[in-house]
């Protein structure tokens, strides 16, 4: 993945157990379909009419209302007359459990889909401004800042992968994933959070595949905490972001994730949350025929909130 600019390492306060993820940098998805279009809007929602969705094409679901510099969202299938509904929120909803004690909240916001069923998302992405003032006044610490969503079904926040994206004079841009829409949850600490989640044992299914073949990226993921929680794994591919899975665990439980796709034309680098990672390149034999996948043994890391 690309690492961070200089500035930007040179000007944190400590970097001492920041998790490695934070320390590369991401590629933003980016839609190839039109833009949404705004249908109304008050002084804390704003509703938008989305294009006609593409499989396995990123579709920008919002402008910039704040908190949200940018919505993403990839479906399974075409959905046409995608409504989208981002509203700020003063409190939680009613029926939502409190957020972690420590946590010290920059915003709330609740984001839901029309004439969208469960299954036709796949992926979200968002990236989210939080004011540098704020983070300041709080005393947070600058990498702590993560977003979580409200999982109704398991009735438990969960943490989101969540990374350092840019900043200006007056915001830092954080980006982070999910599998799908619902209340968030913006919040910070003073101190860094122990790791919950460790992946490891990275694998591919093949040492060798011929280009358009399909290739299944595999990984174990450890519970680290004390606590039954709710972890999203991610896999980018080239630095951007492909593929996710959510997986439940028990207190120091193991699991499996697998993220299944075709090899493309071109060499790429592929990681389930970063600090192990396998480059992928044409054979020089037969260019542009087949593709060598060396094994990548390592540790890779995340994070969750445990129920």
């Amino acid at each position: 993945m690309q690492a961070l600019p200089l500035q930007t390492l040179l000007a944190a306060p400590s970097l001492a157990g920041v998790p490695a993820e934070y320390l590369a940098a991401e590629v933003s998805p980016v839609s190839r379909l039109a833009a949404p279009g705004l249908i109304a809007a008050t002084a804390t929602a704003a509703i938008y009419s989305a294009a006609d969705s593409v499989p396995e094409e990123w579709l920008n679901l919002v402008a910039t209302p704040p908190p949200v510099s940018k919505l993403l969202a990839m479906f399974t299938r075409t959905v046409r007359g995608v409504v989208v509904v981002l509203e700020t929120l003063d409190r939680l909803p009613s029926g939502v459990p409190a957020l972690a004690p420590q946590a010290k909240v920059n915003g709330l916001f609740e984001a839901t889909l029309r004439n969208v069923g469960p299954s036709d998302v796949s992926l979200v992405h968002m990236t989210v401004k939080v004011e540098k003032s704020w983070v300041r006044a709080n005393s947070v610490h600058k990498w702590s800042v993560v977003v979580s969503r409200y999982d109704s079904a398991a009735r438990r926040w969960v943490e989101l992968p969540t990374k350092w994206s840019a900043e200006d004079d007056t915001f830092i841009y954080y980006a982070a994933m999910a599998p799908q829409l619902s209340v968030m949850a913006i919040t910070g600490a003073q101190e860094l959070a122990p790791l919950k989640m460790a992946a490891s044992d990275l694998r591919v299914s093949a040492a060798t595949v011929e280009q358009g073949q399909r290739v299944t990226i595999s990984a174990t993921v450890t519970n680290l905490s004390d606590g039954e929680g709710t972890f999203e794994v991610p896999l980018w591919l080239n630095s951007r972001l492909e593929a996710a899975q959510s997986v439940t665990l028990g207190p120091g439980a193991r699991g499996t994730v697998s993220f299944t796709g075709r090899a493309s034309a071109f060499s790429w680098n592929w990681w389930v949350k970063p600090m192990c990672s396998s480059r992928i390149k044409p054979r020089r034999k037969w260019p542009g025929s087949a593709w060598t996948m060396p094994n990548c043994e390592g540790r890779a890391l995340g994070s969750s909130s445990p129920a």
